[in-house]
């Protein structure tokens, strides 16, 4: 009987944590999505809460607009293979989260004229995006960067514990305003 139960108990943790990884790979399959048709405003759905209290949805929602569009370029993203990887689920206190990565490949083209510079934009691009593979097109006037981006998952009581993400940049300084530098070690981000 008690072995009955104890395999009770260990399937229903693995399923549990199936549904986990399960809802994971589907919440962020949607932000990517999301991400790639530029549709900024589902994209604050997929965002932390927390992120908000740095700067206001209206203040994100401007920042990015005016990041993938202004009057020097534009943006897009596009669809490739995101090849998820995704690490340990881990539950500290009354939090659930996630490190994973995935591919991303954008499209930079310029509104001036940058004849001469496209070298010194490929090493630019190379070292602030830590891109792996930049080219540049003289056809399309445009560069395209393939790189892997790395995002922290969290589900707790202010995601009403539905996953929300944080994308995790080289600096790390919006992740010290977001978690305790405890959790942040427990994470291995630091």
């Amino acid at each position: 009987m008690k072995f009955k139960f104890t395999l009770l108990i260990t399937l229903l943790s693995i399923i549990g944590f199936a549904q986990d990884l399960a809802s994971l790979k589907s919440e962020s399959q949607k932000m990517l999505d999301y991400s790639i048709s530029l549709d900024f405003e589902k994209m604050m759905d997929f965002t932390y809460p927390k992120v908000f209290d740095i700067a206001s949805k209206d203040q994100m929602l401007e920042m990015m607009t005016n990041m993938f569009e202004n009057d020097q370029m534009s943006i897009k993203l596009e669809k490739i293979d995101p090849k998820f990887s995704f690490g340990e689920i881990k539950k500290i206190d009354k939090q659930v989260f996630c490190k994973f990565s995935h591919n991303n490949k954008m499209k930079l083209s310029f509104k001036t004229d940058i004849a001469g510079s496209e070298e010194m934009i490929v090493d630019m691009l190379k070292e602030n995006t830590g891109a792996s593979d930049v080219t540049y097109d003289d056809k399309t006037k445009s560069f395209y960067a393939t790189l892997r981006v790395d995002v922290l998952a969290v589900a707790d009581d202010s995601t009403k514990n539905i996953w929300k993400f944080i994308t995790l940049e080289k600096d790390k300084a919006m992740l010290s305003m977001l978690l305790s530098e405890d959790i942040i070690k427990q994470l291995g981000l630091n």
